[in-house]
């Protein structure tokens, strides 16, 4: 009845495997869980995420080259033997104990399902800029996700038709921050999106420098991908920023004043409590100096 596909790269994957594994075998419903393993680096992890072997109606797979999440998830969908596909990243852990049950509830209701994502109260020392955006920005309720049904979807846990993500996922290079094209691709198909309270807990947390690095990677690829057409120049709110500091004539100004605390920025961003409203400039600073 259900795919559960989990693609993974240098991260312990077997947390969860077995929780979802016990949650789908309670259920007495046909299923499979798919491991795809783009051929990670650390091959203590890799060594350590062969154990999902031996849990029952669990393939683990590992790819002889790697080609990062877009690839690896249309390898997974190709693989899958369902028509339902419950995707769900490595570093995520289901945060009710009927979560395979509450997707298996709303099958055939809508094309994708997406449940939401949440984070641990405890606030990481050394990660807090990923827990504060997570927290702040990601971890929206059913009504807040419902506003903009497409943009709330979070790669890292949903339920989708097989058929609607193969034409959907068609982008396969290996390029960080592809969600945008993705999500935009859903909107271009028509397809119908069931949000409800079901959420997955992200764990894998970046430290503020990492995270920092990543989002300069998804910006510009946000760049890349509207320059190519590939989504609208305004998809994000990011994007509609940048366009108003144009219409007004201010895109300068701005440019000058950031300059000026870039340093300030930084250390800001790199502190145990950075700012959200420091780093949304952070971001834009980045999109309209990389413009063309």
């Amino acid at each position: 009845m259900i795919s559960i596909l989990i693609p993974v790269y240098n991260y312990n994957v077997v947390p969860l495997a077995r929780a979802i594994h016990r949650q789908a075998m309670a259920l007495k419903t046909p299923f499979e869980i798919i491991i795809w393993d783009d051929n990670s680096s650390n091959l203590c992890v890799e060594s350590a995420n062969k154990e999902v072997e031996k849990l029952q109606r669990v393939t683990y797979i590992r790819a002889t080259e790697n080609k990062g999440r877009a690839a690896s998830r249309n390898a997974l969908a190709e693989t899958a033997r369902f028509k339902w596909l419950l995707f769900l990243d490595a570093d995520v852990l289901p945060a009710s104990p009927h979560f395979v049950e509450n997707y298996r509830e709303h099958l055939s209701k809508a094309d994708i399902i997406f449940g939401g994502i949440t984070y641990n109260k405890e606030r990481p020392e050394d990660k807090t800029l990923r827990w504060k955006y997570g927290r702040a920005r990601e971890t929206q309720t059913v009504k807040q996700r419902k506003k903009k049904p497409f943009i709330s979807i979070i790669s890292q846990g949903f339920l989708i038709k097989k058929s609607l993500f193969l034409r959907a996922n068609q982008f396969l290079e290996n390029r960080y921050g592809l969600d945008a094209l993705f999500t935009s691709n859903l909107k271009k198909e028509g397809a119908t999106v069931l949000h409800i309270d079901n959420p997955v807990i992200h764990q894998g947390l970046e430290d503020n420098k990492i995270f920092m690095e990543k989002s300069v990677k998804a910006v510009q690829s946000l760049i890349y991908l509207s320059e190519k057409g590939l989504i609208a120049k305004d998809h994000y709110t990011i994007q509609k920023a940048a366009l108003q500091l144009e219409k007004y004539r201010l895109t300068g100004l701005f440019l000058k004043c950031t300059a000026l605390f870039e340093n300030k920025i930084k250390n800001n961003l790199l502190s145990s409590n950075p700012s959200l409203f420091v780093f949304d400039m952070y971001r834009l600073r980045i999109l309209i100096s990389n413009l063309k």
